[in-house]
């Protein structure tokens, strides 16, 4: 482990087992740090509360990026991140008591890659201006948990640099917000997916495109 002068943190080859309490996580900060935070090939296992919890509102690394890493078994939700910039590729997400990654605050942004997420109650818990991310994991990638739902949370706008798709394997849930796509993102719906909205959710494409494949005749 190493601790920068300049707020940085660094994990490598690291496990960490039956840590975490309260609403803490096994790797967790608790005020705001102007570095990066950086774990590869890190194991995160049986924590009392989340696997790693970085990024709260308030208090949040400028960066975290989270790769070729195994976060399992946890009593709550794998990953939490809020604010900032955050990376997770190459991950595996396993057998968590809550969500797989939670990314459940505005502002900043998330990219995902190459993770598996199986075996936790919800696979995914995104705010609308981090959705875009999805569009760089394959759908089945995201199966096998007890509940095979991506859920939806305000706010933000939508960007996504790949074409974002709403399969029958994997339906939205979305939660007390509406979806505003730009920059050319396009939405795939697939014929048979569902999408379940509160009432008086809606949809805005500025600069967007939706595109919904029906069953044929």
């Amino acid at each position: 482990m190493e601790v920068g002068t300049d707020d940085s943190l660094v994990l490598r080859n690291v496990t960490i087992e039956n840590a975490g309490r309260d609403h803490s996580g096994a790797i967790t900060n608790y005020d705001t740090f102007s570095g990066t935070a950086i774990l590869e090939r890190v194991t995160i296992r049986e924590s009392q509360s989340h696997g790693i919890h970085l990024q709260d509102q308030g208090t949040t690394f400028s960066s975290v990026t989270i790769e070729n890493s195994l976060i399992e078994r946890n009593q709550w939700s794998g990953i939490v991140l809020a604010e900032g910039a955050a990376s997770v590729t190459n991950t595996r997400i396993v057998d968590n008591g809550g969500t797989g990654i939670r990314a459940d605050w505005t502002g900043g942004s998330l990219t995902l890659s190459g993770n598996r997420m199986s075996g936790n109650r919800y696979p995914l818990q995104l705010t609308t201006d981090k959705l875009g991310a999805t569009s760089g994991e394959s759908i089945d990638s995201l199966l096998g948990n007890t509940n095979d739902s991506l859920i939806v949370v305000c706010c933000g706008n939508i960007s996504a640099p790949d074409t974002l798709r709403t399969s029958p394997k994997l339906p939205w849930r979305i939660d007390n917000t509406d979806l505003t796509f730009v920059d050319s993102t396009i939405w795939k719906i697939e014929a048979g997916a569902t999408i379940g909205m509160t009432q008086g959710t809606f949809f805005t494409f500025d600069g967007g495109a939706l595109r919904a494949d029906g069953d044929t005749a």
